[in-house]
């Protein structure tokens, strides 16, 4: 079966999976559960360990439309903000 994240496979991000999985804790987040709202910078990141995790944004017509999953053994982040946060930082 194809990778639905090809960034999964073309960047080495198990140190990141392994530190989430030996410091972090596991949290269960139901269907339709919020992990950050748009506009909001993320606090927390994590590894999906069953299930997955749907990426929402809502539309100019207040819908809301998936623009991105996270699947089982995937990372779950603000990417965007987490890069930014990362390099304003380093600089």
């Amino acid at each position: 079966m194809a990778q639905f994240n090809q960034y999964d496979s073309l960047i080495d991000l198990s140190v990141i999976k392994e530190f989430c999985r030996e410091n972090g804790r596991i949290v269960y987040y139901p269907k339709d559960d919020v992990f950050v709202h748009q506009g909001c910078v993320a606090k927390y990141l994590g590894v999906v360990e069953s299930g997955y995790f749907k990426y929402t944004t809502p539309t100019s017509s207040d819908n809301e439309a998936v623009v991105g999953f996270a699947f089982e053994g995937e990372i779950v982040a603000d990417y965007y903000n987490s890069f930014n946060t990362y390099h304003r930082k380093s600089r």
